[in-house]
This record gives structure tokens, sequence and C-alpha cells, in this order.
């Protein structure tokens, strides 16, 4: 028998909430790169707004990466593979600084990694200095914006930011209008609380105090917001992954189109992870979580017009050209990649359609570097799961069906729970049969630490 860990959320609400994130893989979009708002040429974007479970898989990521790399855990570091990706970056562009000036996209580059990392004053100093040279550049001025905003500087933020609007291709000038306005605003609110940012003019709840809101009444909110509010605060939590008051604006957004299941990972996210104590998120909460009791959750938008996706996930993996990737060994360790994994898809029966990079591993030797997710609460596993990113709160923060690897152990061998960067080597089995197993197997696997 298994048992989840975390949060107290019992087998068959995680069971529930795994294949809610496979029905919300199934639609897809139009792709485009973003530039604007945090500018760096390592993310490209897909068109807005993307589906929940992938959005919130690398809006995940892009919290991670501001843990910082001395942070410890048992004496382990606790920091993942893509941020030392980001890290190595910002080494190679650090030393061509050194050698000489850089261009304005080396420098906007720089800047938005350091903000990536959770270091505003070290993005600050890189930006100012390179706006001296290139103040016309609409990526450098965005990026010096958001670090203004980042060091709590929000008069120098709306400078800069009124002149990237104006900066702007057309279509990012709607974008930057909104961080624009979200910026002033919080210059009217009071600090050191968790208020309500009035960005569509909006507070979705009805005159008579119910809430949810739902049917005609959630109807009649929906159409007082513009047809892209959705896609403008999921692009603002892209560029401010932190920012606590957008994640209430996405949960109420969430409720508005009847995804209760995702309100309720974000309110919780807020008042249990996040420690956030505002009288109407913890009353949205509870309202939601006894909403969901009495839903039918084969039914998530009863009552509501769901959301026309344009985009499984915002951030678009490195598209691999199999002529250009190394030939699988057959005896030997083949890398595998996230990206590969997240890339796979799953239609209304839950039948999955693995990318030709992940076929091709199919039964080989692979190499995977991750975090633990204990299946028990033993102190010992022989099988356990492996994430991408560490989760805080399983419940809150479940990844995807594609964002879970399940490992086994060689023999009959255990190992104990580490909060750090592990390195799997074991062979790689694809699911394709049964909808109620784990997508990836890793098998007769061993556990290491990254090089």
């Amino acid at each position: 028998m298994v048992t989840w860990p975390r949060c107290g959320a019992k087998p068959s609400q995680l069971r529930l909430g795994l294949v809610w994130a496979a029905l919300v893989l199934l639609f897809g979009g139009g792709r485009y790169t973003v530039w604007a708002g945090l500018y760096y040429s390592g993310e490209r974007y897909a068109s807005l707004p993307a589906q929940w479970s992938g959005f919130l898989t690398d809006w995940r990521m892009l919290r991670n990466l501001a843990q910082p790399s001395q942070a410890l855990v048992g004496g382990t570091p606790l920091v993942s593979e893509r941020r030392r990706q980001y890290e190595r970056h910002a080494e190679r562009l650090e030393k061509l600084r050194s050698e000489r000036k850089l261009t304005a996209e080396e420098a906007a580059d720089l800047g938005a990694i350091y903000l990536r990392l959770g270091e505003p004053q070290r993005a600050l100093s890189v930006l100012r200095g390179a706006y001296q040279e290139h103040a016309q550049h609409f990526a450098l001025v965005a990026n010096l914006a958001t670090a203004w905003q980042r060091v709590g500087s929000l008069e120098q933020a709306v400078i800069f930011l009124e002149q990237a609007v104006q900066l702007a291709p057309a279509a990012w000038q709607r974008y930057e209008q909104y961080h624009l306005r979200l910026v002033r605003e919080r210059l009217q609110q009071r600090s050191g609380q968790l208020q309500w940012d009035d960005l569509f003019g909006v507070r979705y709840e009805p005159a008579d105090g119910s809430y949810p809101p739902t049917g005609a009444v959630a109807g009649q909110w929906r159409r007082k917001l513009p047809e892209d509010a959705l896609a403008i605060v999921q692009q603002l939590l892209l560029w401010l992954p932190d920012d606590a008051a957008l994640v209430w604006q996405l949960a109420e957004l969430a409720v508005l189109y009847g995804e209760l299941n995702v309100a309720n990972q974000l309110f919780d996210l807020l008042v249990t992870a996040w420690g956030f104590g505002s009288p109407t998120v913890r009353a949205h909460r509870q309202a939601v979580r006894q909403a969901l009791a009495k839903a039918d959750p084969g039914s998530p938008h009863t009552g509501h017009k769901p959301v026309v996706f344009r985009s499984r996930r915002p951030l678009l993996p490195e598209r691999a050209d199999l002529d250009s990737l190394p030939p699988v060994s057959e005896t030997g360790v083949n890398s595998l990649h996230w990206d590969w994994l997240l890339d796979t898809q799953l239609d209304e029966k839950f039948r999955p359609t693995f990318p030709p990079q992940l076929l091709r591993l199919e039964g080989k030797l692979v190499m995977i570097t991750g975090f633990m997710q204990p299946l028990t609460e033993e102190l010992e596993h022989a099988a356990f799961m492996l994430l991408e990113y560490p989760v805080g709160c399983w419940y809150c923060e479940m990844p995807p069906p594609n964002g879970i690897v399940f490992v086994e152990l060689a023999d009959d061998k255990t190992v104990p729970w580490q909060p750090g960067l592990v390195k799997i080597i074991g062979r790689l089995r694809l699911n394709d049969k049964d909808p109620e197993d784990f997508l990836f197997h890793i098998r007769q696997a061993r556990v290491g630490q990254p090089d």
C-alpha cells in the first residue's frame, strides 16, 4: 500500500489531482518568443494563456531558480540543475564583461539572469551601466524597470516602464502596459500588507456576498474582464514568479473559470506555504475547499465557459534535432532531459504520445538529475518519485503526470531520502498501456551525487 506524504491529502484526492492535471494537457496552440517584462534569450515563450498544469509547472521552475545555491538542507546543497545552467551562463557573460563591454543584448541577458537568480541588486548594477549607452534598447529598458521594482523602488520602475511601453514591439505593448498599471497600483497601496491589485476593475465578488460565483453570476463577472485577462496575469507571474498578490489574482481567475482545483492549490500556497493572513484570501480559500467537497470532480467546467488555451506550457523546451543528438549508446549511459519528459502529450483517454527523443531511449541506460519525493514515510526507500524541482507541499504543488519519474532501485537495495539534487542512473521504461501507472519508470537504478 502506497502512503502519499505531505499536507494530509488522501490518496484518492491525489489520484484525482493527477487525472485533472492530465486532462488539462490536452490542448495546444501557437508559439512565439516574448521579449518583454523580463527578457532573457534563453527563455522562449509560447502563446498565452497556457494550460493550467503546464503553466504551474513552468512557474514553479522559475520560482525555484531563486533558491540560493548555498542553501543547505542537512548539509546538502538544495539547487536545481536549471539554476546551475543559469549560473553557468552568468559566469560566461561575466567573463566576457571582464574582457570587453557587453552588447545591449548580452547586458539584458545578464541582468535578466540575476533577476531570475534572486539577485536584483546585481541585475540593477549591470543594467544601469549598460543603459548609459543603450537607452533605446527595449529588452534592456524592460529588464531595468523590473530590477527597480524588485529592489522596491516603484517610482523608478514606473519611469522605465513608461519608456518600455514606448519602445515595446506592438505584440508586447499590452503586456508592458499592464505591468505599468500594476506598479502604479502598488504605489497607491499601503506597504507590508497583501492587497488586491485592481488590474481589471473587477473584484470577483458578487454583491450578495456569495462565493465562489457560479453559473450566470460567474459569467457576468467574466464579461467584465478583457478577453486576455488570464494571459496578462500569467505573463506578469512569469516575470514576477514570487509575487503573492499576482498569485491571488490568478486564483480568482481560476475560480471564475470553474477550475477550483487550481484555485485551491494557489490559495493553499498563499495561506499554508507562504503564511499570508489576509482575511479575504483565507475566506475565499475556505469557500473553495467547501465547494470542492460538493463538486463532481469529473465536471470541472460545469456552469462555466472553458478557457481557450493557446499552448500547453508557457516556456518552450529546446526542440531536440534528432540529427544533432549524440548517438544512443547500447551499453553506455545516455542523458535524459526533463524537457523531453514534459513534451509527452496525453489524449482524452490518457494515452501518451512520447516524443522521438524519448522513444529512442526506451530500454536503454539513462542518467537524469532531480529531487526525491518519497512514496512512504519510511526512512529507507527501495522506490520513490523523482521530480525536476523540490516540492514543499505535495498537494499544493503537485507536478503533472509527465513531470514525475518512478524510480526503482536495483535488487533489494534501499536509500535514505536525500533533500538535495541527486543523480539517477538506470534503465528507462515508458508506459503507454496502464493509465493508472506512472508514465516513466527507471528500473535497476543507482542513486549518486551530481557531477
